[in-house]
């Protein structure tokens, strides 16, 4: 009786450990299988200070592929993707209308306009609630400074106007942003003037519970604000005096990501990947036009995403939108018609070999040597992320990085290529 007990008791133990172990396996394939994707950015292809007429957004891969323009029938700025990637938050700039946010989908049909039915308030929004229901917006009041605040409304409509801040008398707030549990929402409360400062505040998201958390050295001329939560919610990323920071959002452990030149607010409107690992953000580095950037968390391995002359680009919004394909159909035409054009040198180049070289060991070599050529053009021609084939053609990106053999295949058609 005792041994059954005790077997009984070994079983039992045996059973729950891998009852355990199966939950925790389910937990961890969970975890993964719901692991946040790096979908597209969106930005804003004009500065702030003058935005396009009519209004435009770029949407994109984060490596710049795949890349569209979004046409507004007003002037717009700052997009914003919503938590689940399947629309887009604008700001409708209007001649003789108060500012207003709108909505629409990633090809730019379903353009909605969200009207909070106050007549002497611009609203500006920036933020998404986590659940998607809500929007955190910048308030303006024009004449009247006593509606400068930050505010909350519905972003199915536009409704339920709901104020969460008072801006003090000569002072305005700014750029704010949910944190990712939706409990607290930081901003950026500026000094008047159009070469002001700002400091970085953090208060909860029923409007209680404000402070401070940085000195008032935040840059605010043409737009510079800017922050983002990171998605675990430990850290929030801003642009600084000169530099782009990290802080904790009780203001301590602030750290330098990346320095920018003295005096020159050259990093800004950062925001992060979905997964984290990554931010993303505006370059100014000549105060005259910017370029979208991303890099590391930590800083580390930028790359840089646009290199449009004239051009202020800002405000880029990461979200998990799916990827767009890396090749048109027209562009795996002149992939296929490259491969196909090597194939037949690769021919010609074997058949003048051989009439010269009739030693087995050589044929076999130059024979190897050949599809080795074959299959690296292959994988590269249908690997769409390769942007140093992204376009057939001299001037291409990359262009000068392709090897001679596979230049004269694109140029040359079916003309043997002495040079193998």
């Amino acid at each position: 009786m005792k041994l059954r007990s005790k077997a009984a008791v070994v079983c039992t133990a045996v059973i729950a450990a891998a009852t355990l172990a199966v939950a925790v396996t389910h937990a961890a394939e969970s975890k993964t299988n719901s692991a946040p994707i790096n979908g597209q950015l969106a930005w804003d292809p004009c500065p702030l200070e003058d935005p396009c007429t009519p209004g435009k957004v770029v949407i994109a891969n984060p490596d710049g592929t795949g890349k569209r323009t979004l046409h507004m029938p007003w002037q717009s700025n700052h997009p914003v993707w919503s938590p689940d990637g399947n629309r887009l938050l604008v700001t409708a700039i209007r001649p003789n209308l108060p500012d207003r946010p709108a909505t629409m989908k990633p090809d730019g049909s379903g353009l909605t306009l969200l009207d909070s039915g106050h007549p002497d308030l611009n609203l500006d929004c920036y933020s998404w609630s986590p659940d998607g229901t809500r929007l955190l917006c910048v308030g303006i009041g024009g004449d009247q400074e006593t509606l400068n605040g930050i505010y909350t409304i519905r972003a199915s409509d536009g409704g339920d106007l709901t104020r969460l801040t008072t801006s003090p008398s000569g002072y305005y707030d700014a750029a704010p942003e949910y944190s990712p549990d939706g409990t607290r929402f930081a901003f950026d409360r500026a000094t008047g003037g159009d070469n002001g400062t700002a400091s970085l505040f953090v208060e909860n998201a029923d409007g209680t519970g404000l402070h401070q958390i940085t000195g008032y050295t935040i840059p605010t001329a043409e737009g510079y604000e800017g922050l983002a939560w990171s998605p675990d919610g430990t850290q929030i990323v801003f642009n600084d005096a000169s530099s782009l920071d990290t802080i904790h959002p009780d203001g301590t452990a602030q750290r330098e990501l990346l320095h920018g030149q003295d005096g020159c607010p050259c990093f800004f409107s950062p925001t992060w990947s979905p997964d984290g690992t990554r931010i993303a953000y505006a370059d100014n580095p000549n105060l005259t036009t910017s370029d979208i950037y991303t890099a590391n968390a930590d800083g580390t391995h930028r790359v840089q995403i646009t290199n449009t002359v004239g051009v202020g680009e800002g405000w880029p919004s990461w979200g998990t939108h799916q990827l767009a394909s890396k090749c048109t159909a027209a562009e795996k035409a002149r992939r296929a018609r490259a491969v196909s054009t090597y194939k037949r040198q690769m021919a010609a180049a074997r058949r003048a070999y051989f009439r010269t070289h009739h030693g087995v060991k050589a044929r076999a070599a130059f024979v190897k040597e050949q599809h080795a050529k074959l299959k690296r053009l292959e994988r590269r021609a249908a690997a769409c992320t390769d942007r140093s084939l992204s376009t057939f053609g001299q001037g291409s990106p990359g262009w000068n990085q392709l090897e001679p053999w596979m230049q004269n295949a694109i140029l040359n058609g079916p003309a043997y290529d002495s040079a193998g």
